[in-house]
């Protein structure tokens, strides 16, 4: 598959399909729950017929079980991944990654696990800087449907694993920060002010300032007795600011640790929306400080309202998206 230019549509529209935790691992799936995946992936992809895949971390799955098991694991990791980006090979569209907490517990490294994403030509997956945090971090152009002119940027963000505080998972790092605004920076000299939008694993500290903070007992209201960050805390999701059709099934598991991420973009100006997955029962969208905060559900059959998210940019209003779940419910009936 050529490496051509991510461009608008002659119709002028670019879609994307972010797909979120779909944990594949020949050694702990089965094969039915493997071929179920995989069929939904292949379904979802002729049903939206996207211009770009994203997936959201968490593509596999690793055992943590010894050292020996994680050497071991280092074969059905290539497995795994070779098994859906040969399906994305196949359906010839462009597949564009960032890692989640357990890609790399034990096994093959973030490094080398990119090095096997771009054995593929569909992969459009990369590492920007090696002297920055972290291995997926880097943006994608978008061009108008005419080419020439850069109209809109996709960021992807690696968020790391976990925190060595149990139950805490990493931040996103000052140097990846310093990284996004100067990055940001002369892309905006270079081509002006672009509209833009992030993807990463791990949803930003953020969300709880943009939840309702409600007694226990609330309808929909959520909590984690574990929880590292707003401990004994219920939360809900905002009628004001959140999307119709959202939902949360779980307290959003963000790091403890803020290192201005959010700000940066949302300083930048032209971050329209964070995508992020990892908490599976969660699928909304919440506006905050401008940006949105969208939670993409886990890519599970027994996950309700699991699915992949449908995002939609247009060429004549950079500023704005659409959104929606394909769901296995959607699959299953058709």
């Amino acid at each position: 598959m050529e490496k051509s230019q991510l461009k608008f549509g002659a119709n002028g529209k670019f879609t994307i399909l972010h797909i979120a935790d779909m944990h594949l691992n020949p050694l702990r799936n089965s094969e039915e729950e493997i071929k179920c995946k995989l069929d939904f992936v292949r379904a979802a992809v002729g049903h939206v017929k996207p211009d770009l895949v994203v997936l959201a971390g968490d593509n596999i799955f690793h055992v943590r079980r010894s050292k020996l098991l994680g050497f071991l694991n280092r074969g059905p990791i290539r497995e795994a991944i070779d098994l859906f980006m040969r399906l994305f090979e196949a359906l010839q569209v462009p597949v564009a990654m960032v890692f989640g907490n357990h890609d790399e517990e034990r096994g093959l490294g973030r490094a080398a696990q990119m090095r096997v994403y771009q054995r593929y030509s569909c992969n459009r997956s990369c590492r920007d800087d090696p002297a920055v945090p972290e291995v997926s971090n880097y943006y994608l152009p978008i061009y108008g449907s005419e080419g020439g002119r850069v109209k809109y940027l996709l960021w992807m963000i690696d968020s790391g694993t976990y925190y060595e505080r149990p139950g805490d998972h990493a931040w996103v790092k000052e140097g990846q920060v310093a990284w996004y605004a100067k990055k940001s920076g002369e892309l905006k000299a270079a081509h002006g002010p672009v509209d833009a939008m992030a993807f990463q694993h791990i949803i930003v500290p953020e969300i709880y300032d943009a939840l309702l903070d409600v007694p226990p007992g609330t309808p929909g209201a959520v909590t984690k007795p574990d929880a590292v960050v707003h401990i004994g805390k219920y939360f809900a999701l905002d009628p004001e600011n959140t999307a119709p059709g959202s939902f949360m099934g779980e307290f959003p598991c963000a790091p403890s640790r803020n290192t201005g991420e959010f700000a940066a973009m949302r300083g930048q100006g032209n971050v329209r929306a964070i995508a992020v997955g990892h908490d599976h029962l969660n699928s909304f969208v919440v506006r905050h400080q401008g940006v949105d905060i969208i939670n993409t559900p886990g890519c599970m059959p027994d996950v309700e309202g699991g699915g992949a998210r449908v995002i939609t940019l247009d060429e004549g209003d950079t500023s704005h998206y659409e959104s929606y779940m394909y769901t296995f419910e959607n699959y299953f009936r058709e």
